[in-house]
């Protein structure tokens, strides 16, 4: 489940942001693409949004 998206504009790319929830853990999924279609994902491995992801999650 999607919990919230944030989106990041560079000239020639984004970075979108997917705050996830998957079977009640936080995961962030991003998206690099150039306007492509399909948008392809991939887990975030940056330590500290994962962190802080998961402190938001579990202060709920």
């Amino acid at each position: 489940n999607v919990v919230a998206i944030a989106n990041e504009n560079f000239k020639s790319w984004h970075n979108t942001y997917l705050f996830c929830l998957m079977k009640d853990k936080p995961v962030i999924l991003l998206d690099q693409s150039k306007n492509a279609n399909p948008v392809m994902v991939k887990v975030v491995k940056d330590k500290k949004l994962n962190k802080d992801f998961s402190k938001i999650y579990t202060e709920k």
